[in-house]
Parts: C-alpha cells; sequence; structure tokens
C-alpha cells in the first residue's frame, strides 16, 4: 500500500502517482504493459476516486491506452462491520499499454475449462448498432476459453498455491520471497532508507531510572521501543529502548524491565464489530509477529484503554494495537498507540 490517500501512516513521506506514469512511460518499451494494483480511501462516506482520476490522467496526459480494467478478487476482513462503507473484497487493476497495441504472449497455458465446453448453444446473443440482433446460430462451445477479468486471488488459501501456478507458467513471481519491507522502497533497505533521509544530529541517551544523560546517538528516529542491538553502551546490565522523543531527539534507554507495562491507550479506533460493549475482554497484538494476549479493553469514543493481564514489552507510540475476540480469533478492531 504505497503511501497516497492517507491509507497508512508514513511519517511526512508519499507519492506522486503522476511522476510515477510519467517514468514509468519514459522507461517502457512500446508494447509494454503495466499493471497497477489500487484502491481507494474512505472520507466521511465518500470514495476519494483517486483510481479513476490516475486513469484518467495517465491516458490522457501521460501518453498511456487502457487495455482493460480487472478486479482484483480478495477476502475482506471476516466479521467486519463499516459504519461507512461496504466490507471491502476487491481492488481495481487498471491494466495500460504503451503504443499501438499489447505485446503479445502465449494465453494458452491460462486458459481455463469451459462450463459448458463441447455443448451446442443455439441463439443470437449479437445485437447491432440499429438494435436489432443477428440470425440465430448454433455454434459449438469451446473446451477451453480466454480468463475473465475478474482475478479470483480469494479462493486461494496460500501464497505457495500462487507460486506454483507461476512457476507452472514459468513466471518470475514463482521465486520471489515475501516483502518484510517498506514496499516502496528499492535497491536498498528500510535502514539505509531512512538514513537518507532523517536528521543525523547528535543526541542524548537518557537512563529512564534517574534521567541521567550516559551517551550520545546519531538520531532518535533510527531506534524503536524494545530495540537491544545497536545501542552501543556498556552498562553493568543490557539496555534496551524504552522509548523516544523524535522531536527532541532524545532515546530514553532502560533494563529489561523498564520494557515491561501493563496497560496502553488507543486513538483512531476502527471498530469492525459493532456488537462489541463498551468493555470487554479480547486478545490484543501490538506487534505483527507476537502472539496475541489476553487483556481487557474499555472504549471511549475513538479512544480505547487496553490493560493486560500481564506486562508487556516493546509498546512504542505510533503501533497499531489490534484486539480480536477471545473465542473465535476474528477481528474486533484497533488503533494507533499514543
Amino acid at each position: 500500500s504505497p503511501p497516497y490517500d492517507n491509507l497508512r501512516t508514513y511519517n511526512g513521506f508519499e507519492v506522486n502517482l503522476h511522476e510515477v506514469g510519467s517514468e514509468l512511460f519514459r522507461v517502457v518499451k512500446d508494447g509494454g504493459v503495466v499493471t497497477m494494483v489500487i484502491q481507494d480511501a474512505t472520507h466521511n462516506f465518500a470514495k476519494t476516486l483517486t483510481s479513476f482520476r490516475t486513469i484518467v490522467d495517465w491516458c490522457d496526459n501521460i501518453g498511456f491506452k487502457l487495455f482493460e480494467t480487472c478486479i482484483y478478487h480478495k477476502n475482506g476482513t471476516e466479521g467486519a462491520w463499516w459504519k461507512q462503507r461496504f466490507r471491502v473484497d476487491h481492488e481495481y487493476m487498471p491494466i495500460f499499454f504503451k503504443g499501438e497495441k499489447p505485446q503479445y504472449f502465449n494465453k494458452e497455458p491460462l486458459k481455463i475449462p469451459s462450463k459448458h465446453g463441447g455443448k451446442v448453444m443455439t441463439g443470437s446473443g449479437n445485437r447491432r448498432t440499429d438494435g436489432t440482433t443477428t440470425d440465430t446460430v448454433k455454434r459449438a462451445i469451446n473446451i477451453m476459453k480466454c480468463r475473465g477479468t475478474v482475478f479470483p486471488l480469494s479462493s486461494f488459501t496460500s501464497k505457495e498455491e500462487i507460486r506454483k501456478i507461476a512457476a507452472e507458467n514459468d513466471l518470475p513471481s514463482k521465486s520471489a520471497k515475501d516483502s518484510q519491507d517498506v514496499c516502496f522502497i528499492q535497491n536498498m533497505s528500510a535502514t539505509q532508507y531512512i538514513n537518507n533521509v532523517i536528521n543525523h544530529e547528535k543526541g542524548d541517551f537518557i537512563l529512564v531510572s534517574t534521567g541521567e544523560k550516559i551517551g550520545k546517538h546519531d538520531g532518535a528516529a533510527k531506534f524503536t521501543a524494545g530495540q537491544r542491538k545497536g545501542i552501543g553502551i556498556a552498562y553493568k546490565e543490557p539496555l534496551y529502548v524504552v522509548s523516544t522523543d523524535v522531536e527532541k531527539n532524545i532515546v530514553y534507554v532502560g533494563v529489561k524491565q523498564d520494557t515491561f507495562t501493563n496497560d496502553i491507550k488507543l486513538t483512531d479506533l476502527n471498530i469492525h464489530d459493532i456488537r462489541v460493549l463498551d468493555e470487554f475482554e479480547a486478545l490484543v497484538k501490538i506487534r505483527y509477529n507476537m502472539p496475541a494476549k489476553p487483556a481487557k479493553v474499555k472504549i471511549d469514543g475513538i479512544s480505547a484503554v487496553i490493560t493486560f493481564d500481564e506486562d508487556v514489552s516493546g509498546v512504542a507510540k505510533g503501533q497499531a494495537g489490534v484486539f480480536y475476540d477471545k473465542n473465535d480469533g476474528h477481528l474486533i478492531g484497533g488503533g494507533f498507540i499514543v
């Protein structure tokens, strides 16, 4: 999800879709194809229409031609209920090409069985521009047919199935690794990218237990709560990042016990299941790779207070806190840690 429409929090980063299209048009050869997967944000019940505006802009102002707009069919969040829109089970897939026509490729491996293949169809089905229809004919239905404009990836249960199809057709994505980094950063790691754009001024490491300045760092934005490696300070016990203050360029550090807390506050809540009460028990995650922890959730408007049954570590402002039903695990909602 690139940083457009404020679909995510990107701390000031954004992407100019017009500039992306212009650069793609410059480097793509005649006959080349560019496929975009895009969805619009919802603000006050209305779609932003960024997808449609981008399609028109790329065709009218940049020079691409629109070959087709397909539907990327996915499974929306199970048990979800939004107050301002339907559950979204799709994204748009505009397919652009440069030049007079798209470069040909062999579509035989991509054909699928016809539902009524081998039968004989009787009928017309073709209407002329003047409103009349063509003569009734009998026509044999092909055994195989082209795929349609809906990409039904929601019917697959794992990425391995998709990679198997890619391998069978010798597509480049057959050996693609899962992305664990920021998707719009190319040819460098996230750390290298951040090093290129953030403030490198020296700041203080402060010990949370005493308020003492115990060292210097090269920028608070390089650190995150719970981090142990990379602090570079000799101390009687291993030191961890407890919190950061990027505006003041301060990194607060402490021993392992200092990183634990049993309550957090969330804001900008997005409640998917409106059946929940203002107070309830749930399973909560504050990092994508942590086991969900039992906790009590108290909702107050667009905010919530989470009280864990046991202390958790690595709580960082700005990260997401997400809560799930304690019985069947379905998503209830979430927000951002403050």
